[in-house]
């Protein structure tokens, strides 16, 4: 599908706009997370997928669709969208909405760092997994 994208990014005067980037990671995810707005994860298929771990964390609302854990990560209108898979006028409208409401994404990407603080840093889980082995003990 990439070059189908490729070519319709094109013809639709996006090149300036859109990049596929392929697989990132690094100093290079980094600078991409400190450089945009919303992430978008149209998946067909995920367990867990951390890269919406990593976008609360960079205070980022999410767009995604309702597979696997995704739905227990991202509560529809509170921390970004779940949008059903292959709707992609409705995916197009949320993100479409989320960049005409900048106070709007700015809530939903607060609401995401503030629940990565209480539930997903590092040093919660560590606690959570010590209380499970001293229980276990």
């Amino acid at each position: 599908d990439e070059e189908r994208i490729a070519s319709q990014i094109g013809e639709n005067g996006l090149k300036d706009k859109v990049k596929l980037l392929g697989y990132v990671k690094g100093k290079e995810k980094t600078e991409l997370f400190e450089n945009s707005d919303i992430l978008v994860l149209p998946s067909y298929t995920e367990v867990f997928p951390v890269v919406i771990i990593e976008a609360m964390a960079a205070g980022m609302p999410v767009i995604a669709t309702p597979v696997g854990a995704i739905p227990d990560i991202i509560k529809d209108g509170v921390n970004g969208f779940i949008v059903p898979p292959r709707e992609y006028q409705l995916l197009a409208q949320k993100i479409r909405w989320l960049v005409q409401h900048p106070e709007k994404r700015m809530e939903m990407g607060r609401n995401n760092l503030e629940r990565f603080e209480v539930e997903y840093q590092i040093e919660t889980n560590v606690y959570r997994i010590d209380e499970i082995y001293q229980s276990l003990l």
